[in-house]
């Protein structure tokens, strides 16, 4: 997300230092999104859906929700496409006032949109962009 303002400034040649100062609702525009995202730091388990009898599971970190999808990231990169179970493995006490409209799911069919390698303290993740498919 931060590199997609990055190159929308750089588009607009306004310089970089300005991305800082820009609030994150006129980011939020910029990003020509059609709904509200939710940040969020919630502990999530995949599994792939289309294998029946596979126990392998994939854990990572919920980022940031809306009605549509979800940003996670993932310690496994997953092609474009590839259909996921996703659940949460633990819901914080804040959530309970969340609406499923909203785009909260403590357990999700989702297909992945886009997956990219990033570094989070020394360590490779994946910056995963997840579609619910059941609304």
């Amino acid at each position: 997300m931060q590199s997609e303002i990055h190159r929308m400034l750089l588009a607009q040649r306004m310089p970089p230092s300005i991305k800082h100062s820009v609030p994150h609702q006129w980011r939020c525009l910029m990003e020509n999104r059609t709904s509200n995202r939710y940040g969020i730091e919630n502990s999530i388990v995949c599994s792939y859906f289309s294998s029946r009898n596979s126990t392998e599971v994939f854990y990572g970190e919920m980022k940031n929700y809306c009605d549509s999808g979800i940003y996670v990231e993932l310690r496994a990169q997953f092609k474009e496409g590839t259909v996921l179970l996703v659940r949460t493995r633990k819901i914080k006490k804040k959530l309970s006032t969340t609406k499923i409209a909203d785009g909260f799911r403590s357990i999700s069919l989702a297909q992945v949109k886009w997956s990219k390698p990033i570094c989070i303290n020394g360590a490779i993740r994946f910056a995963t962009g997840l579609k619910h498919l059941v609304a």
